[in-house]
């Protein structure tokens, strides 16, 4: 999976980390907010937010422990988590995440509409 929102190489992370940071927690709840209803496992989670498996584990240890997010399934072995979309406190992250890409969507049409008028001026 492409980071959404990714904007360079010195700044790999989306908008959610871009406003709280890039900490290890803040880049697993960001992998979490772009697809809210999707679950991931460690592995996928370690490998998207480049940090190590332990750390992950800590981290999903922490969120589990606040019922930020809950397990859902297992594939064989890898126990796959999702967020626990019934928390009133990840209803209102979820809001913030889906309010801060449309705010980015409003600024990259202002741009693309902008490009398109100097284009019709030539």
């Amino acid at each position: 999976m492409v980071r959404m929102m990714k904007q360079n190489e010195e700044n790999p992370w989306g908008v959610f980390c871009d406003v709280f940071g890039a900490s290890a927690r803040n880049r697993v709840l960001e992998i979490f907010l772009e697809g809210p209803g999707v679950d991931n496992g460690l592995g996928n989670i370690a490998e998207e937010t480049e940090l190590s498996r332990a750390a992950v584990y800590n981290v999903i240890d922490s969120l589990l422990e606040q019922g930020l997010v809950v397990p859902t399934r297992k594939i064989g072995k890898t126990q796959l988590y999702k967020l626990n979309l019934g928390k009133e406190e990840v209803k209102v992250l979820v809001k913030a995440f889906d309010l801060s890409l449309k705010a980015i969507e409003n600024e990259l049409e202002k741009e693309a509409a902008k490009k398109v008028e100097k284009a019709v001026i030539r």
